[in-house]
């Protein structure tokens, strides 16, 4: 009776022990906050630095004020915030959910951080509009319209003669973990300064990782003049259904 009484007061022990372990081991979640609480920062006597993690085009098109931009695949931006106060605090926000996962800059800033100075603003920049505040625009973009394709539609394509060229806008880390063959590769946050490596006697389907960026690139290099004359709707999602979950954006 001691054995078993013994056993079982050991195998509690055990429990416990590996219930705290998994607790110390697991990584803190990012804190989030509402556009209505941002605004309330903002105007506070320490206001938070505000980062947005999309591309240069899009900051442009519409931010929040007084936001900056550093794109989530930007190593350099990065360090550049990393080189100020460690106690001042951050706030990101997208077009879409952030984690650290998807966006290197959210897990730099949180390197060694002893408390959460490192916010996502929950609904990003749609959220923002959504509850009223002000955005600011340095230079908007028309949506032109451009048609968007099915899947079906775009395998026709690929079976003309002279087949558009794809043009993939995702970030790097998605292209290497589902590349389209045959497409040319520049990420949204790099299309302002490699949209000239673009053939001009091509035609071009804009790809993006969902469908919700590539009107606003399609619109940008028409004026440019680049012949892009499609954007795939609902973007590699509809290419690679089985892995939407869990894609980089």
């Amino acid at each position: 009776m001691k054995r078993r009484t013994g056993l079982i007061g050991l195998l509690a022990v055990m429990l416990i022990v590996s219930g705290c372990l998994s607790q110390s081991t697991e990584r803190p979640r990012e804190n989030s906050v509402t556009a209505a609480e941002l605004q309330t920062m903002l105007r506070g006597d320490n206001p938070p630095r505000v980062i947005y993690t999309g591309s240069l085009l899009e900051w442009r098109d519409a931010h929040l004020p007084l936001s900056r931009c550093v794109p989530c695949d930007d190593p350099e931006g990065t360090l550049h915030f990393l080189e100020g106060d460690r106690r001042t605090q951050r706030v990101l926000y997208g077009n879409g959910p952030l984690s650290r996962e998807t966006c290197p800059v959210l897990a730099e800033l949180n390197r060694g951080a002893k408390q959460p100075l490192v916010y996502v603003l929950s609904g990003g920049l749609k959220a923002w509009k959504q509850g009223g505040f002000a955005t600011v625009s340095e230079e908007r973009i028309p949506r032109l319209p451009v048609p968007g394709i099915s899947k079906d539609t775009l395998k026709t394509y690929n079976q003309m003669a002279k087949k558009p060229l794809l043009l993939d806008i995702r970030s790097d880390a998605a292209v290497r973990s589902r590349p389209i063959p045959g497409a040319l590769h520049i990420p949204m946050t790099r299309l302002h300064e490699h949209y000239g490596d673009i053939p001009l006697d091509r035609q071009v389907v804009v790809v993006d990782e969902d469908g919700t960026r590539s009107l606003l690139a399609a619109g940008y290099l028409l004026r440019k003049g680049i012949s892009v004359t499609a954007r795939l709707r609902g973007g590699c999602k509809t290419l690679f259904p089985a892995r939407a979950e869990g894609g980089n954006r």
